[in-house]
């Protein structure tokens, strides 16, 4: 596969696989996660009631759909902005300079007499 376009397309179909793979997975376990701050679970409707373990345990119920939907999300974004910025040749000449400029940094220096 030496088509540039060809592999571009690939990784945007990759992609949007990984994106409506994960996407229904968030909705899968998102009802359960519902199910399980209501009364029959870790009563999360009265805060009152339940004690501050709790309700860190509310809180981080509450954000495991945003950050399940954040983490896809960047995932299938960095995967397609890799491929377009991998292949440039600014960014092989700028890794180049970097590397030859820290190796000519970490040279040991003779001493002066």
């Amino acid at each position: 596969m030496n088509n540039k376009k060809g592999q571009a397309g690939l990784a945007i179909v990759t992609a949007l696989f990984i994106f409506i793979v994960g996407m229904s997975a968030i909705n899968l376990y998102k009802d359960d996660l519902t199910l399980s701050r209501t009364i029959n679970g870790i009563n999360c409707v009265d805060s009152s009631a339940i004690s501050d373990g709790f309700k860190l345990t509310c809180l981080g119920f509450d954000l495991i759909v945003p950050i399940s939907i954040i983490l896809v999300i960047s995932v299938t974004t960095g995967l397609v902005v890799n491929k377009f910025i991998k292949g440039r040749k600014w960014t092989k000449i700028i890794v180049e300079k970097k590397i030859i400029s820290i190796l000519r940094d970490s040279q040991p220096r003779k001493a002066l007499k």
